[in-house]
Formats: C-alpha cells, sequence, structure tokens
C-alpha cells in the first residue's frame, strides 16, 4: 500500500505525517512538552501530503445492524455496554446513576502536551498495520448475534456488519491498539518523520477529559471520576440534538435500549468525520466507537479505561463526557476502538 507520503514541504522541521492516520490537533494538558511552533490547521494528507510549519519547530503537524448469523443486517444496539461495568461480567452490565459533581476538585495535572488525531483509527489504517506487520488481531471477539453478544468468530475485518476503509475499525483490544501505535512509531522514526524523543501513543484518561472540555474532575482514579460531571458532548439536553453522533437511536433494533427520538441514520459505525468536530477539532469525541485509553480505570489494575460511548450506547448516563467504561486489556469487542496521539515519551 502507498502511503503517499508527498514531499516533505516542512522548513526547520520533521514532517509528523501519520501513516495514513488522520490530521492531528494540538492540545495542552498543563505544561507544554512538544516543540512549540507547528501550526495546528488540519491538513488532508490524502490531498495535501505535505505539511505546514509556523516556525523553527521540531515537529509539525502531517498535511496528513451487526448482522446475525440469521441474516438480520439492521440489529445494532445498546444490549451490550461498551466495556465491563463490573469485574465479574466480561461483557459488562452495570447500572450506574447519574452521579453529582463534588467540590473537591482537581487540577488536570498530565503536565503534557499532545497531538489529537482529529479522528479515530480506521479500518484502512489498521489493516496495513496488520499486513506489514503480520500481527494476529483476531480471536476471541464479542459481537452481536441472534443470541445477543457472544463471541462467535467475528473478527476486525468480519464484524458482523458492512464498514468500508474509512470507518473506525472494531474488535481491537488494548493491547492490539498499543501494538500498532508501537509499529507506527518505530516505522515513523526509521523514516526520519519522527523525533526519537517523540512517541504514538494511546490518550491517557486526563488528556481525553481535555480534549472532551472536561477541565476539572473529581477522583483519584478514572473509575472514581466516571460520570461524576454532568452534561454531554453536545451540551445538557436530551435527546441529543439532530446530529450529535453515532449512538444508538431509532435506526437501532428498536425492541432493545435505543435513544427515542433520536435518529442518527447508522445502525453501526459511521465514517470517521461524518458527525460535527468538537470546538477543538475532534470527531467522534461521542459516539461511533469506545476509545481505549492509557490507564488502568482501577487501583486494582484489572481493567483499561475505555471513554466517549459507542454506535450502540443508548442509555443516558454512557453518553456522558465523564462516563467511563473499562476493560480488561485482551478484551475485544464490536464496539471498541481507539485514536492516537503524538507526545514526548511514554504516558506509563
Amino acid at each position: 500500500m502507498d502511503p503517499g507520503w508527498g514531499a516533505n514541504r516542512c522548513t526547520n522541521a520533521v514532517c509528523v505525517t501519520a501513516y495514513r492516520i488522520s490530521h492531528l490537533r494540538r492540545l495542552s494538558v498543563g505544561q507544554s512538552r512538544l516543540p512549540a511552533g507547528c501550526d495546528t490547521n488540519a491538513i488532508d494528507y490524502g490531498r495535501d501530503t505535505g505539511c505546514h510549519s509556523s516556525g523553527d519547530s521540531s515537529v509539525c503537524n502531517p498535511s496528513p445492524d451487526l448482522h446475525d448469523r440469521g441474516g438480520n443486517t439492521n440489529t445494532c444496539s445498546d444490549d451490550q455496554p461498551e466495556g465491563n461495568r463490573t469485574a465479574d461480567d466480561p461483557r459488562g452490565q452495570q447500572d450506574r446513576t447519574l452521579g453529582q459533581q463534588s467540590g473537591n476538585e482537581i487540577r488536570a495535572g498530565a503536565d503534557t502536551e499532545v497531538l489529537f488525531s482529529i479522528w479515530d483509527t480506521r479500518v484502512e489504517d489498521f489493516r496495513a498495520f496488520v499486513k506489514e506487520s503480520r500481527y494476529d488481531a483476531t480471536g476471541e471477539m464479542w459481537a452481536l448475534s441472534k443470541d445477543g453478544w457472544t463471541q462467535w468468530g467475528a473478527t476486525w475485518e468480519s464484524p458482523g456488519f458492512k464498514q468500508g476503509s474509512d470507518h473506525p475499525v472494531v474488535g481491537v483490544s488494548w493491547n492490539d491498539a498499543k501494538a500498532f501505535c508501537a509499529w507506527l512509531t518505530k516505522k515513523e522514526q526509521a523514516a526520519g518523520r519522527l523525533l526519537s524523543e517523540m512517541v504514538y501513543r494511546l490518550p491517557t484518561d486526563e488528556e481525553w477529559s481535555v480534549a472532551v472540555g472536561l477541565s476539572q474532575e473529581s477522583g483519584d482514579t478514572p473509575e472514581d471520576k466516571s460520570a461524576k460531571v454532568l452534561g454531554y458532548p453536545w451540551g445538557k439536553q436530551w435527546p441529543p440534538p439532530k446530529g450529535a453522533g453515532n449512538y444508538a437511536g431509532e435506526e437501532a433494533r428498536s425492541d432493545w435500549g435505543v435513544i427515542r427520538g433520536y435518529n442518527d441514520g447508522w445502525p453501526c459505525t459511521s465514517p470517521v468525520g461524518s458527525f460535527q468536530a468538537n470546538k477543538f477539532g475532534l470527531y467522534d469525541m461521542g459516539g461511533n466507537v469506545a476509545q481505549w485509553c492509557e490507564d488502568w480505570s482501577d487501583s486494582r489494575q484489572t481493567f483499561r479505561v475505555l471513554r466517549g460511548g459507542s454506535w450502540s450506547s443508548g442509555k443516558a448516563e454512557y453518553l456522558l463526557s465523564s462516563d467511563r467504561a473499562s476493560n480488561t486489556p485482551e478484551n475485544r469487542s464490536a464496539n471498541h476502538g481507539f485514536r492516537c496521539v503524538i507526545a514526548a515519551g511514554s504516558a506509563r
């Protein structure tokens, strides 16, 4: 596959092209650790494969229904939340109430500056990784069937519903996502397109909160912080306004948990960038796929964090910007995906 690098048009900079991932947006959490001076305007690498630098910089951004086995192709729904809601049920079945925001708020202290991919890692991106690295990202994936969420042999390539190359990849575990980031880091550094001190990784839970517009939250762990701040990516109204994102609206199977009075037109995943970006220019910070983060969800270090809800989310509390789901690092589900960030060194 031709990555389409194009000519490097950066001056006094290394062009971070993000191997057919997406555009990037700069996001600060605490003090800056990335070199200053990059132009943060998104550039479509598919049309303009150069990059822009706004100064003497070391880094610049790139010009970069689940069918059941009975044949039903419109059965996507929120019968399974995005990840584990308890440690007892591997598919996740926790009933949670809307929490009240605590007065004991803590300031974001991640002390990082990252370049966020403006959308989730796509099928075509993950396919390039698997093809080149021969990584096996199949096995034990949870997907919808006529019997509900089961492990019936679905894979990221065949999740049980139709996907285009520009849809977010699903059915990938936290381990798979980390392997993708490591591969891309090594590839970009070897090509001279990524500085040796920079890496691709998953966003931390705290970075993700800032990216969705939550600057302060209370709690010691992501699990503690979950659902304490009321509000959704689109605001406070319910049901969501038209075009808010890809959730389990009335287009999904009506006998399961769906959002009454909302229809986004996509029973399952939608192409990345199909809905309006947030104030930072980031797409799908709510809906489409739940996104893996770097962190452990709990102090027991059993589950990894998932943020953002997905196409299968129909319950109001699961759509809160502050909501966290979680799952084991090896879990693969048809509503799990991820996005990458570029940062200095490792988050953990």
